[in-house]
């Protein structure tokens, strides 16, 4: 116990030592000074964010001109075919009806020629990106 208490003031000061001294300064130019400044403000932040959303709702927009091509396919496997039994005479028969075995296979591409909605959204989403950039200034 009794060194504990002699060994701790010398701790102390060697924690201190280790300390930056406050008479340090830091040199910055004004365009680094602004550019801190515009990367910290959540004013511009928020702006900026907002840019890139409406640039993101531009490219989802601008999407609808592109062609669309689809495919689908689907297999069916009959275990037991249906069976119809027909009194022909007095005989009985027996027929069995459909396949085994089903396939089905589609395709279908598609692409707007005519689509003034869809231009017209393109054109408000670069007016919605150019006030976005103004009310960022």
């Amino acid at each position: 116990m009794n060194i504990l208490k002699k060994l701790l003031p010398l701790l102390g000061l060697i924690g201190l030592s280790a300390l930056p001294t406050m008479a340090e300064t830091l040199s910055l130019s004004r365009e680094e000074c602004v550019e801190i400044a515009l990367r910290d403000n959540p004013t511009v932040r928020v702006a900026d964010m907002e840019v890139k959303k409406v640039n993101y709702a531009k490219k989802e927009t601008l999407a609808g001109v592109f062609p669309s091509i689809d495919f689908s396919g689907a297999y069916q496997r009959s275990i037991e075919l249906q069976t119809i039994r027909m009194n022909m005479g007095g005989q009985s028969q027996s027929l069995k009806m459909g396949s085994d075995n089903t396939w089905n296979m589609g395709f279908s591409a598609s692409m707007p020629l005519i689509a003034p909605t869809l231009w017209k959204a393109i054109s408000i989403s670069d007016t919605q990106i150019l006030a976005n950039l103004e009310s960022a200034r």
